[in-house]
């Protein structure tokens, strides 16, 4: 087989605006055509390599889309799903190859999506080269042509340790490499803004046409009503009383919902198909009658016992966690029905003790504070769990409540489940 090798100036110019120069080098039977190429590097700095199956279509017209980081994405009217929606339709329209580089934001949207696009993805994977060069390029490339071949990936970029380049260097690769570039989102002073200063890929860089109201145009086309019927009212949460019951609160999910593929919510948020927040989670659960376990020990439902005019002050975001403790929406469920379907209440204890507990007695136990952080007492919660699925379907009237932070959400809630929703209303 034979190897292309080419030497790009320290500017970063896509590989694809210079001739390659061939050269004789022997590689694996088992990758059909392997490209070797020169990343932009400083003088004398190690060089990047390039293994490819996809040679032409490497070098072809091919587009990649730069972003910044934007943090966990749980509704489909997100801003940046709408630019991203955009660039992808330009991409399909002017027939172009996307880049997904491992590493980059929008590489495992791209990979979520890939079968359902009318233009190809190309995958590029990143890996570090050794530190001791062997000087036989069989011997040096013969482990990567092996992960080339099994990784599923087009290419696999191999970049020296300690480079002295751009750094981190996935969006750094994907200017190299791609023909055209889209930003779809930029966060001053970031990666991709610091990557736009260069002149070579400013002059290469096109932004998203978006709709001047993209919030809202990718919603779905609404339900159709059902006949106005006389059923639950919704009613403030302040007025009604709380003494009797135990609460659990939604949170978006960041994961998809249980038994949900990996890439299944990248894509429907994507095709703007579904959301994952804290209110499609409680419509959720409100459709299905049911709160389902989570836990990979014994799966259980957590309730807390905290009152839900207490919610909003103690609303905290939690960075570990990436989300907010006591959201503002969620189901209160009479205590009598919670005993009756198994439900207890957690015992708290020191930390040390509870890492001497076995692992299956865990689940009954909480530490009374957190050991990273000592001013967060667990024990304000709360908790009671139920182990296994707790069913709403099966509870008497009244016994369970909806609870949403306005009365438009509140009045949805009763409509698909045909129990009472409570409101918090304005703080």
């Amino acid at each position: 087989m034979t190897c292309r090798f080419e030497q790009i100036a320290a500017d970063p110019v896509p590989a694809h605006d210079r001739r390659p120069s061939p050269a004789a080098v022997d590689g694996s039977a088992s990758v059909r055509t392997t490209c070797l190429c020169r990343l932009a590097q400083p003088p004398g700095a190690p060089c990047a390599l390039v293994l490819t199956t996809a040679y032409d279509e490497l070098i072809g017209s091919t587009l990649a889309l730069l972003s910044s980081r934007t943090g966990r994405i749980h509704r489909i009217d997100h801003p940046w799903l709408a630019r991203m929606r955009a660039a992808l339709a330009a991409a399909e329209q002017s027939r172009s190859t996307l880049l997904a580089v491992q590493g980059t934001t929008v590489s495992r949207w791209l990979c979520a999506v890939r079968e359902l696009l009318a233009c190809p993805v190309h995958r590029v994977e990143l890996r570090y080269l050794p530190r001791q060069w062997d000087p036989d390029p069989r011997n040096l490339l013969r482990p990567f042509l092996c992960q080339l071949a099994r990784s599923g990936a087009s290419t696999i970029v191999l970049l020296p340790r300690n480079p002295q380049m751009f750094e981190p260097p996935a969006d750094y690769v994907a200017a190299v490499l791609a023909r055209r570039l889209c930003v779809v989102y930029t966060r001053p002073g970031g990666n991709v803004d610091r990557l736009l200063r260069l002149p070579a890929v400013a002059k290469r860089a096109s932004y998203p046409h978006c709709p001047p109201h993209p919030l809202g145009s990718s919603d779905p086309p609404a339900e159709p009503q059902p006949p106005h019927q006389a059923g639950p009212k919704s009613e403030p949460v302040a007025s009604l009383p709380w003494h009797d019951f135990l609460f659990h609160w939604t949170r978006a999910q960041s994961h998809g919902w249980p038994g949900e593929p990996p890439n299944a919510p990248l894509a429907k948020l994507l095709l703007a198909t579904e959301s994952y927040d804290a209110f499609s989670a409680l419509k959720r659960i409100a459709y299905r009658g049911v709160i389902y376990a989570s836990g990979t020990v014994e799966p259980f439902v957590s309730l807390t016992a905290t009152a839900p005019t207490e919610w909003r002050d103690r609303r905290v975001y939690r960075h570990h966690r990436g989300r907010f403790d006591y959201e503002l929406y969620g189901i209160a469920i009479h205590k009598a029905e919670v005993l009756a379907q198994g439900g207890v209440p957690v015992c708290y204890c020191d930390p040390p003790v509870y890492a001497q507990l076995p692992r299956d007695l865990r689940t009954r136990f909480q530490p009374l504070w957190c050991p990273r952080n000592p001013r967060l007492r667990w024990n304000a919660e709360h908790e009671w769990r139920v182990f296994g699925d707790l069913v709403l379907s099966v509870a008497p009237a009244r016994s369970v409540f909806f609870l949403a932070p306005s009365p438009e959400e509140a009045r949805e809630i009763t409509r698909i489940s045909g129990r009472p929703c409570a409101f918090f209303g304005q703080s």
